[in-house]
């Protein structure tokens, strides 16, 4: 279709509506194709401040282009999109392991916006009758999901943590909790339902999944070694809740051994596209199964700009082999002919591509969807749960690990609020928005500067250690083993010899993200949290040792530095409008 304007609550708080621009392939717009709404904007202002209006005009009710009965004649897209399954993740070697599967798998619809397409697909899958469901009705205040009367600091105030099943905050004595996962009532919804059930939780939009499971509490020794976290729901039962990084490590390794057990995996050369802020894992079991790794920022419109990429060598050199280059500077070469495994990111959102070319009407090729499924990952997720029977999800993802020898173990992200974004007053919000933009910003250019600096050769690695053992040996923290400092197109990128650090600012909102992997799950928690909530006030040696216009301008050399990234190998092929008939 022509592309369109997407209004979603996505997996954010109840009060907060958000727009996707959709372009004609349905990804979301790059930073500098958005920059076109903005000046078109900016445009209709000069020419109402110079001329006192703007007229806009509006197409006549019988334009070929307005069609308000197409939607309803291809169903809203479900036989369209039951179609694309088929030819990806719909196969019969999954969907006959759910259909013959005895047990019940639940999801979690969470504002129930899921439930109204997701089950009509399903039932045209033959496999709806094997799922349960919890909030299917539609309600704008999410069923109370992760509402609370107080916020994290023991204020009593309206307070909401998003519908995020993976959000993680502390208690007042210092415990990790789930508090979103704890308003979902598990404790009593989930009582007459045995060990090894699985809860699929969905975010509103249903583009996110967060997979958890029902387990013996005796198993929580084993669980805590490997990274797992859990809730707790008594009577010696626990809700086991992965992290979309071991979530979706399981699931691509499933689906890559039943594609090799259809004899497919060999016929095209395979490769991965994830964000830098995911697991280390993903790359290493990249690396165990001859998948190529191409690493791109947060979002998923970076994930779908390289998907272009990839299909313009297709078509213009269909027998050459095809290399990309990652966000790290890294030429890949995937190989000739290759197929996308993978794509996902560490929020839950993932895509799995098709063995044959997605092709249109009007002869477009693609090799995936251009945005994340939550019922591609649900569809693979419960073929997995359904192979694996007795044996739980978690001893599966210890099969991973040892059979890919997986060091990068253990993953974990925290995310720094500037300020309480359900503040009734409206004054107080606008005012605590502004202040936390500014944190938000100083703590990212701490970092950014460094990283610029050292991409210029104005400052030197060990010139990095010193700034940063300087600033937070007091704090526990030694960077002796930093390995480089690297600007990934929307954040800064620590490596170091057992672990990974990136800051990453929110780029819509007045938040700091602090993702970390590696082989100590209480260390890259420390780190990432103090370099997470760190002021970014500059010290000395780092005012020493950055001059004060490369630091006051960085954010406009790392914006050159990512449109480079973007615009490398571009697949920029003009759309033109087809004749449609509906």
């Amino acid at each position: 279709m022509l592309g369109g304007e997407y209004i979603t609550s996505s997996h954010g708080i109840s009060v907060k509506n958000a727009t996707k621009d959709l372009n004609s392939q349905g990804s979301q717009y790059l930073p500098e194709e958005s920059m076109e709404f903005v000046d078109k904007i900016q445009e209709i202002f000069d020419i109402t401040n110079k001329n006192g209006s703007y007229e806009i005009k509006i197409s006549a009710h019988d334009n070929p282009l307005i069609n308000e009965k197409a939607m309803a004649s291809i169903e809203d897209g479900v036989n369209l999109y039951v179609e694309y399954l088929k030819s990806g993740v719909a196969q019969d070697i999954n969907l006959d392991l759910i259909k013959n599967y005895n047990s019940k798998i639940l999801v979690e619809c969470v504002g129930g916006s899921a439930y109204r397409t997701l089950s009509r697909v399903l039932n045209k899958l033959g496999i709806l009758d094997k799922f349960g469901w919890f909030n299917t009705d539609e309600t704008p205040f999410f069923h109370g999901i992760g509402k609370y009367d107080h916020t994290p600091k023991g204020e009593k105030a309206f307070y909401d943590y998003s519908v995020d099943a993976t959000v993680v905050a502390k208690k007042s004595n210092g415990e990790n909790f789930f508090p979103v996962i704890e308003t979902m009532g598990y404790g009593q919804k989930l009582k007459e339902y045995p060990v090894g059930t699985a809860v699929l939780i969905t975010d509103p939009d249903h583009d996110r999944l967060t997979v958890t499971q029902i387990e013996s509490a005796d198993n929580i020794d084993k669980l805590k070694k490997n990274g797992i976290d859990y809730v707790e729901l008594g009577q010696n039962r626990i809700l086991t809740v992965f992290t979309a990084n071991q979530a979706f490590l399981m699931i691509m390794d499933f689906w890559a051994k039943q594609l090799k057990a259809k004899g497919l995996w060999n016929n095209h050369p395979r490769f991965m596209i994830k964000t830098t802020a995911s697991a280390l894992s993903w790359d290493e079991w990249g690396k165990n199964n001859g998948v190529k790794v191409i690493n791109v920022p947060v979002g998923f419109k970076e994930i779908a700009n390289i998907m272009k990429k990839v299909e313009l060598k297709l078509k213009k050199q269909p027998d050459k082999e095809v290399v990309i280059d990652d966000v790290l500077g890294n030429p890949i070469n995937l190989g000739i002919n290759p197929r996308l495994v993978f794509g996902g990111e560490e929020s839950g959102g993932m895509i799995m591509g098709t063995e044959e070319l997605i092709k249109s009407e009007h002869g477009r090729c693609a090799v995936a969807m251009r945005e994340k499924s939550a019922t591609e990952a649900i569809i693979v997720a419960s073929a997995l749960i359904a192979k694996l029977k007795n044996k739980t999800l978690s001893q599966y993802l210890y099969d991973v690990f040892e059979e890919n020898n997986i060091i990068g173990r253990f993953d974990t992200r925290v995310d720094i609020a500037y300020y309480n974004e359900s503040e009734p007053d409206i004054n107080k919000l606008k005012a605590d928005k502004i202040a936390g933009e500014e944190k938000r910003t100083l703590n990212d250019v701490f970092y950014l500067s460094m990283a610029i600096a050292l991409r210029k050769a104005t400052l030197t690695l060990d010139d990095i250690k010193n700034i940063l053992n300087n600033k937070f040996n007091s704090d526990g923290l030694n960077f002796d083993n930093l390995k480089s400092v690297k600007f990934v197109g929307d954040g800064t990128y620590l490596e170091f010899s057992d672990k990974y650090i990136e800051i990453r600012p929110s780029g819509t909102d007045a938040k700091t993200k602090a993702y970390g992997g590696g082989l100590n799950k209480e260390d890259i928690q420390k780190y990432a949290t103090i370099l997470g909530n760190y002021s970014g006030e500059r010290t000395s040696l780092h005012k020493q040792l950055i001059p004060a216009e490369l630091y006051n301008n960085c954010k406009d050399i790392a914006m050159e530095y990512y449109l480079a990234f973007v615009d490398k190998d571009a697949n920029n092929e003009p759309f033109e409008i087809p004749e449609y008939n509906f």
